[in-house]
């Protein structure tokens, strides 16, 4: 990004500063738009590449993300695409050579906003706030909800209604946020003429695709579809699998792994139960976007009057799963709902926010005979327990 033109103004008075995620290789052009962003009173993160800017918005909160289309290391448009399928209601700043440019019109396409270079100061301050004021807009508007039914039947199929709603809006939602990035890059790659940079394209849309196929296999779960293949589980090798898989995606969140050396396998399946491991694992990293430990415990629970109803409600022998984040917590007064398909407690701009995961992991142990409970407390953290069928015991 180039050919910024400096005017001199007044910063802007606001009461807060608003985190704004800054995505530019050029380090002349990024320190100058974080010192515009700082005298108009906002609270710039600087990334230099599209990689460190994708990592930067799914460990923190921003109110808006701003992006280089055109340069290629600062891979922009990857960012916007990120952000796009994971946060859709985060806005996001596109700046490039013109709405002509083949990129700027799949970014449009989007839902990004888009200004052109050369930047002027006012120019581009009045497009940052623009943005955050129709996000903080939209952020407001909500359906009137309909006076409660008088009876407990009609509350229950009010109640009912309101969860399918739920549930039908989310599908929609993420459904079409896929479809939009995975129509961004099948038109990239169209109109690209040099055939390894069409490859490219067409990678990402594989990409997109498969998030698709993990989301649909997901709601089987929901169906008679998602029926578990039960077997014999190792306990130890769904832990360290998993644990493989989050080392990987979040660097900053580390494990202590407490299991029982003689611990029972479980009776389940694998590939439904790794599931369930995943999303808790993902909503503790969201607990903890700085970083943290995430304690893994495992304990046998025998059957018998030795274990009591209370620490072992299956009545057989069955094994505990408890996983332990010192996050933030979860007020008392939701956590009731957090089992709710697609009620979600991630703030504006978090990765992992859909709100399906948990809905999941209650279905598929549900399915397994099992339980799961979670308990929390504000600034402290929270635990989750997954109690299954003991596979096999001595």
């Amino acid at each position: 990004m180039t050919n910024l033109k400096f005017q001199p103004s007044a910063p802007v008075t606001r009461g807060q500063r608003p985190p704004i995620l800054v995505v530019d290789e050029d380090e002349a052009t990024l320190d100058q738009l974080a010192d515009w962003l700082r005298q108009a009173g906002f609270a710039p993160t600087c990334a230099r590449h599209g990689q460190e800017g994708v990592a930067l918005f799914r460990r923190r909160h921003f109110d808006l993300v701003l992006a280089d289309l055109i340069s290629p290391e600062s891979d922009g448009f990857h960012v916007l695409l990120a952000v796009t399928i994971e946060a859709p209601r985060l806005p996001v700043l596109v700046v490039g050579p013109g709405e002509d440019d083949n990129k700027a019109q799949v970014a449009l396409r989007a839902g990004a906003w888009y200004i052109c270079q050369p930047l002027e100061r006012a120019d581009f301050l009045e497009r940052i706030h623009a943005a955050l004021l129709r996000a903080e807009r939209l952020k407001k508007v909500a359906p009137q909800r309909q006076p409660a039914p008088v009876n407990d039947d009609e509350r229950q199929k009010a109640l009912n209604l309101e969860a399918l709603g739920a549930l039908c809006g989310g599908l929609a939602h993420d459904f079409n946020n896929l479809l939009t990035a995975l129509g961004g890059y099948l038109d990239l790659s169209l109109r690209e003429p040099d055939p390894e940079a069409q490859r490219q394209w067409l990678k990402q849309a594989k990409m997109v695709n498969n998030l698709a196929v993990e989301l649909t296999r997901q709601l089987l779960a929901f169906s008679k579809g998602g029926e578990p293949m039960l077997a014999s589980v190792s306990v130890r090798a769904l832990v360290g699998e998993s644990l493989g898989h989050l080392g990987k995606a979040m660097p900053l969140l580390k494990a202590e792994e407490r299991i029982a050396p003689d611990i029972w396998p479980v009776r389940g399946d694998y590939g439904q139960l790794r599931t369930v491991i995943r999303n808790i694992y993902y909503n503790a990293a969201e607990a903890m976007p700085e970083g943290g430990t995430l304690v893994i415990e495992a304990e046998n629970l025998p059957a018998g009057p030795g274990g009591g109803q209370a620490a072992n409600p299956l009545g057989r022998d069955a094994v505990r799963i408890s996983l332990t984040d010192h996050g933030v917590g979860i007020p008392p007064e939701i956590i009731t709902r957090i089992f709710d398909p697609y009620f979600t407690t991630s703030p504006k701009g978090a990765a992992k926010g859909k709100g399906l995961g948990l809905a999941l992991c209650h279905t598929i142990i549900s399915r397994h005979q099992g339980q799961i409970d979670i308990k929390s407390q504000l600034g402290q953290g929270t635990t989750v327990s997954l109690i299954l069928p003991a596979a096999t015991a001595p």
